[in-house]
């Protein structure tokens, strides 16, 4: 059982993205973690420290966090075979989707800068429109209703 990726060369630029998400979101996972965990006590005083680091419970927990979800979305966006036949499916269908999902987004027609700017504008223009109306329509119903009230 190698480490191979399904698929190599299809849908780089979609499992990219999705690792780089991923990895982001492993980070602030063993962050979150650490945070959680970094008033506890050392693990042992006995142990050395690395590079001038103390290992503390807070240092293992997000470690040990970042590790799993690295690894997870490592086998999400690679593909890779486990052994264990549910995740080996999950992790081919998950490249899967990621794959079509470039696939169609290479069919999409993208607007170009002339036809954004002309719909920002239009979009803008519409909604300061909109809400003048709003106001105006607000401000003549108040009127009235005070009138109404005295």
């Amino acid at each position: 059982m190698a480490f191979e990726v399904y698929k190599p060369n299809q849908g780089v630029y979609a499992r990219a993205i999705a690792g780089v998400g991923g990895g982001i979101m492993a980070v602030y996972g063993g962050y979150w973690m650490y945070s959680l965990l970094v008033e506890l006590p050392s693990i042992s005083s006995k142990l050395p420290s690395f590079l001038g680091i103390e290992l503390t419970w807070g240092l293992f927990g997000g470690a040990i966090v970042f590790g799993i979800l690295g690894g997870t979305i490592a086998l999400i966006t690679t593909g890779a075979d486990v052994g264990i036949k549910k995740l080996d499916g999950f992790t081919k269908s998950s490249v899967d989707f990621l794959m079509e999902t470039e696939t169609e987004l290479k069919k999409v027609s993208w607007p170009s800068r002339e036809e954004l700017t002309g719909s920002t504008f239009v979009v803008i223009f519409v909604t300061i429109i909109l809400g003048i109306y709003i106001v105006g329509v607000d401000w003549i119903v108040s009127t009235i209703m005070k009138h109404v009230i005295m």
